[in-house]
This record gives structure tokens, sequence and C-alpha cells, in this order.
């Protein structure tokens, strides 16, 4: 385990504009939502979800920051995801 104590601070800009991207992206997800899309319906709110995932855990959760083994724990946990997802439909 590393002592040394490493903590990076983001600054106050890449937290609003994390902000306004999940807003964004939040938006467009609303509006697709009342648009038929057919079959591509559930990919792209699924693509939009986990583009939005990726921005909460690397901007606020600070994961980009973090030891390795917890990048290839979030890895080993989001590939678990997406199994079960492909599996299931």
């Amino acid at each position: 385990m590393n002592l040394n104590n490493n903590n990076k601070i983001a600054s106050y800009s890449t937290y609003i504009i994390g902000w306004i991207f999940l807003l964004a992206l939040t938006s467009v997800t609303i509006i697709l939502s009342g648009m038929d899309l057919g079959k591509y319906s559930l990919f792209i709110t699924l693509t939009l979800a986990i583009i939005q995932c990726v921005i909460i855990i690397n901007t606020f959760m600070k994961v980009k920051f973090s030891e390795l083994i917890f990048k290839v724990f979030i890895l080993i946990s989001c590939i678990s995801l997406i199994v079960i997802l492909f599996t299931s439909f």
C-alpha cells in the first residue's frame, strides 16, 4: 500500500465541465426517449448511460487518479455488467 498522500485535487472548472456534459447527455436522453427509434432505442440509451457513468467515475469519484487495483475492479464489474445485459436480451 502506498503511504504517500498523493491526493490529486481537480479544479472547479473540471467539475463544472463534467456537470455540463452530464446535463447535456441527460437532455439528449430525455429528448430521445420521446422518439421512436425502433430496435436501436435500447442500444442508444444504454450507450448514453455508459458515457454518463464514465464521466461520473472519472470526474467525481476520482478513479482516474486511483491505484491500478481499483481500475481493474471497475473494469471487471463493467465487463460483468455487459455480459449480463447481452445475455438477458
